[in-house]
């Protein structure tokens, strides 16, 4: 009976710490939440918002936006969530109520640490599947749209290059659909260049071809010149032209982000560079040893002929220093793959940022139990400058990793070794006061 009770008690202060930490994380969460998405609509107002997209769409749009703010808002809102319960608890005495009754610091920490290891998985979770899932929708959705409405693609004092086709559109200024000034830049079947300029321009979608856009182009300038002899050109003017553009030359399908694919994707993708990188390191130490060979063989006929005129031994001593100074040169050289550095600093941030919701919670206990008044204030306000600053050496580890060639497993997991660090020191100081 003692040992049902025993067992019912521990499952009573279970539930409780978990309800009471699911609690400050939802404030948490929501509010990062809000800030992370607020954020995304004033990045998406300028591309998206402002062409006259159907607001179905545009809805779809900020929905297949939410897996990347969930990204971020899941990792931080554990770390200030866990600082709100943990201060809470403690400036309420909850904490030192526990272990009146006998429980432990480490049996209050385990369920809290079990719950972080839950958010770490699902936000693992988000960053595999979903962002790349969404990532999918959100092109698809973007090709449905060009597709009824291609003049989101011409954009206002823009350039638009077509590398298949060899066209280039300078687009002056646009108002309510009509393109002022526009040139075109292309070839004719005879590989002729071909300058077209027009004042205005009209944006029709071709009824007969749905998957042609039509530039309806008044006063209309074209000036064709000849490969031959450049000095040599014809030039033509008329009223109304229409041009006619193939949606599938606009490039609407970007290569995703190291973001926008699953760790398996990034991992192969890393494997294969670094095979390129082995390649490449193998034909320079071939190089390197080519090098040698000549060093050796030139010392060799500098000391069969070393009673020679003392210039062409002076001559040979020269050829071999610049030999060796060569061979160190290609021996030390560096191989630096940017998109294996890319890729591999991608591969070791998809597990220490959703992960780092566990190493939040070592920090969060300690520095929560410190809290002696306004508990969840408290932890409130340390959380949001912890997420600052976590997030500062994240960035900032990313673009040393990236421009200065550091190691990708020390760039991207420092800040969480870093916020272990200091809760640990914190635990150990909390230890040393009793």
């Amino acid at each position: 009976m003692q040992l049902l009770n025993k067992i019912k008690s521990h499952w009573t202060i279970n539930f409780y710490l978990v309800k009471e930490l699911s609690f400050s994380f939802l404030v948490s969460f929501l509010f990062f939440f809000f800030i992370f998405f607020i954020n995304q609509l004033l990045l998406m107002a300028n591309n998206i918002l402002s062409k006259r997209i159907p607001i179905g769409d545009v809805l779809l749009i900020i929905f297949y936006a939410f897996p990347l703010i969930l990204l971020f808002a899941v990792p931080f809102g554990a770390l200030v969530g866990s600082l709100m319960a943990v201060a809470r608890l403690s400036s309420d005495n909850e904490i030192l109520a526990l272990q009146a009754c006998g429980v432990s610091l480490r049996r209050i920490f385990i369920p809290l640490f079990i719950l972080s290891i839950i958010l770490s998985l699902l936000s693992f979770f988000i960053n595999d599947y979903l962002i790349p899932a969404s990532y999918l929708e959100h092109k698809k959705l973007y090709n449905k749209i060009l597709y009824s409405n291609p003049q989101i693609e011409l954009e206002p004092y823009s350039v638009k290059r077509f590398k298949k086709i060899e066209t280039t559109i300078v687009i002056g200024d646009v108002k309510q659909s009509v393109i002022h000034d526009i040139v075109i830049f292309d070839k004719t079947e005879k590989n002729e260049s071909r300058i077209i300029t027009a004042d205005t321009a009209i944006v029709e979608v071709n009824k007969e071809q749905i998957d042609v856009i039509s530039l309806r182009l008044d006063k209309v300038f074209i000036q064709i010149i000849d490969p031959a002899d450049r000095t040599q050109f014809e030039y033509s003017f008329c009223d109304t032209l229409i041009y006619n553009i193939l949606i599938a030359e606009f490039d609407v399908e970007p290569v995703p982000t190291p973001l926008q694919k699953t760790t398996y994707d990034v991992w192969k993708i890393v494997q294969s560079k670094r095979k390129e990188v082995q390649e490449l390191e193998y034909k320079e130490a071939r190089k390197a040893s080519e090098i040698l060979y000549m060093l050796a063989m030139e010392i060799r006929k500098t000391q069969d002929y070393f009673y020679q005129s003392s210039h062409w031994v002076t001559t040979r001593k020269a050829e071999c220093e610049r030999l060796w100074e060569d061979y160190i040169r290609q021996k030390t050289k560096k191989i630096f793959n940017r998109d294996l550095q890319q890729y591999s600093l991608e591969l070791h941030r998809k597990f220490a940022f959703p992960f780092a919701c566990m190493f939040f919670m070592i920090f969060a206990f300690p520095i929560g139990l410190m809290a002696r008044w306004s508990g969840r204030i408290v932890g409130f306000g340390i959380g949001l400058v912890i997420s600052a600053l976590y997030w500062i050496l994240l960035v900032v580890g990313h673009h040393i990793g990236f421009r200065e060639n550091y190691p990708p497993a020390l760039a991207m997991w420092l800040p969480n070794f870093v916020v272990l660090c200091v809760g640990m020191i914190f635990y150990l100081i909390r230890i040393l006061k009793k």
